[in-house]
């Protein structure tokens, strides 16, 4: 039987953290549902991120490429 595609990837986990660190605050902590695949970023003062979906993070990243 063929295992299935994990719901996010260790790239896309780092490329939403490359992405929350270079916003200038400093990551808390990272939060991945593995069920979902939501990835939630929490920063030192206590304010959170808008959980980010696999395209979310995708387009951040190809953003931030085009700057």
């Amino acid at each position: 039987m063929a295992r299935r595609r994990p719901p996010v990837t260790q790239a896309e986990m780092s490329r939403v953290l490359k992405a929350a660190q270079s916003s200038g605050q400093k990551v808390d902590r990272f939060e991945v549902d593995p069920v979902t695949g939501k990835m939630t970023v929490v920063f030192e003062n206590g304010s959170q991120t808008a959980p980010l979906s696999p395209f979310d993070a995708w387009k951040a990243k190809s953003d931030a490429r085009s700057a």
